[in-house]
Parts: structure tokens; C-alpha cells; sequence
């Protein structure tokens, strides 16, 4: 008997972690779509200001720790940890497009890719405030409710 209600005590700090979990993950994913935005924007100062080889500004950002290591070029850099599939594809399809136009072209083709993930960013925010709290309270109820089936 004294399982069981140490198992039913349990089973509601559980379903409120499982909740943090999915707050946490949503906290990630704007995280990681800022930090696209910040490269991107990174990216169109160096080409419009300072007309920086690709090659050059791939290896700076590399020892910066803005980006990884693990790709051969800029154009090859992988997305952010976090992003959902079609933020994945906007920043992929941004990041294989450099090098190919003129430096005003880049930065046209620069700002419309960071006007897309921001309007995502938009759309993420929104959907975080609406859900506020949410994942953790249902998660506690999901808890409770199996608490008082195991009682």
C-alpha cells in the first residue's frame, strides 16, 4: 500500500516535468531560430560592408563558435539544433544560394530569407504565448488523474 501512494505522489511531479520538457523545447526552438536570424543578418553586413570572401567569413564565423565546423563550405553549413523542417529548408536553400550573385544581390537575397524566418519567429512566438504554461499544468493533470487510477 505505501507503493502505491508513493507511486501516486510521483506519477503528478512526473507529468510536470514532462510538461517542463515540452516549455523547455519551445524556449530551444526560439532560441535557435534568434540565432538564424543573427547569423543571417551577420552574414549580409559582411557581404555589404566589407565584401568578404565567402571562404574567409565561413572560417571567422567558425572560430568565433557562431557556426560549426563540420561543413566544407558557407554555402554547406548546417541549421541550427531545433528548427522545424520548413525553417530547416528556408535557411538551406539561403545558405546554397551565396556566392553566386553580386554583393547587392546577396544582400537582396539575404534580407528576403531573414524576412521569411522572421515572419516564422512571429508565428512561433505567437503560438508560445498562447500556450504558456500550458504544457506544464496539462502534464500535472495527466499526473494526478493517473495518480487517482492507481489509488
Amino acid at each position: 500500500m505505501m507503493l502505491h501512494i508513493l507511486g501516486a505522489l510521483l506519477l503528478p511531479l512526473c507529468g510536470w516535468l514532462a510538461g517542463d520538457a515540452i516549455q523547455a523545447r519551445t524556449v530551444q526552438h526560439l532560441a535557435a531560430l534568434q540565432k538564424c536570424l543573427a547569423l543571417l543578418e551577420r552574414i549580409r553586413q559582411e557581404v555589404a560592408f566589407r565584401r568578404a570572401d565567402l571562404q574567409q567569413l565561413y572560417a571567422e564565423l567558425c572560430r568565433e563558435g557562431i557556426l560549426e565546423s563540420g561543413a566544407r563550405c558557407l554555402q554547406e553549413a548546417p541549421p541550427p539544433e531545433g528548427l522545424t523542417r520548413e525553417e530547416q529548408q528556408c535557411f538551406r536553400t539561403c545558405m546554397s544560394g551565396l556566392g553566386r550573385a553580386e554583393a547587392q544581390q546577396e544582400c537582396e537575397q539575404l534580407d528576403y530569407y531573414r524576412a521569411r524566418l522572421q515572419a516564422l519567429q512571429q508565428t512561433a512566438e505567437h503560438a508560445a504565448r498562447r500556450q504558456a504554461g500550458l504544457p506544464r499544468k496539462l502534464g500535472l493533470a495527466a499526473g494526478m488523474a493517473m495518480a487517482l487510477l492507481l489509488i
